[in-house]
């Protein structure tokens, strides 16, 4: 349309922070693991592209190019998790997260030439996760485990947008760990995330006047992984 014009931002960062955990045995049976992750905040620095409606003059469809950067601030992540062995093959599993989602309020992009455009609130709210599991040594060489986590998401529905289209998490995931010898050992894992439907309902200024965005967002994710490990 040619009222429709476009910004893009790409850039990237380089930072650095700190974990923290305690791993205690409760007694032979039971481990108790607390883990503590800071929440870095990234100043993402690029290139900035604003292409303008058609309909505007003189610039109408052109591109400008120029610098620009914006904050994203990742929350402080807090675990505990708990093992449990019931007998001498089987091992239940249970952990607790808690992430401080609240830090990340809005996406303020920083121009250095033209004027900022406005902020996009977000409004994120804390959020959790519970997960259990268990384990089963089949044989002296082959452990196989699953799972299930529940992840609650940090989107409101009066902030969420098509940027940031999160929804509650349902993680369901099933693995094996193979021990070729005392030296190598391979890990294998799928997991299946089903994302929740959510709604979208914002009020946006585009410039010619206002305009309301409804909608949902529902989305499904599938992880393959495989790990080798060498023991010296």
């Amino acid at each position: 349309m040619t009222t429709d014009g476009k910004f893009a931002l790409s850039g990237d960062s380089w930072d650095y922070g700190f974990n923290i955990g305690l791993l205690a045995d409760l007694n032979d049976a039971t481990r108790l693991g607390i883990h503590y992750r800071q929440g870095i905040t990234h100043t993402l620095k690029g290139t900035a592209k604003t292409t303008f409606p058609v309909n505007v003059p003189f610039v109408g469809g052109a591109t400008l190019s120029e610098d620009g950067q914006a904050d994203l601030k990742l929350p402080d992540i807090v675990s505990v998790g708990l093992s449990h062995r019931f007998t001498d093959r089987w091992t239940g599993l249970a952990q607790y997260t808690w992430f401080n989602w609240s830090n990340f309020d809005e996406i303020a992009v920083k121009l250095n030439v033209s004027a900022d455009p406005a902020p996009v609130q977000q409004n994120y709210k804390n959020s959790w996760a519970l997960a259990l599991g268990a384990e089963y040594l089949l044989n002296e060489r082959w452990t196989l485990r699953g799972g299930v986590q529940y992840d609650k998401t940090p989107t409101q529905d009066i902030f969420r947008t098509t940027r940031t289209p999160d929804g509650d998490r349902t993680w369901l995931s099933a693995g094996a760990s193979y021990e070729r010898d005392r030296h190598l050992g391979f890990d294998f894992a799928y997991t299946y995330i089903d994302v929740g439907k959510e709604n979208i309902n914002i009020t946006r200024n585009a410039g010619t006047g206002t305009v309301v965005m409804t909608g949902t967002t529902e989305g499904h994710v599938h992880i393959l992984a495989a790990a080798l490990r060498y023991r010296f």
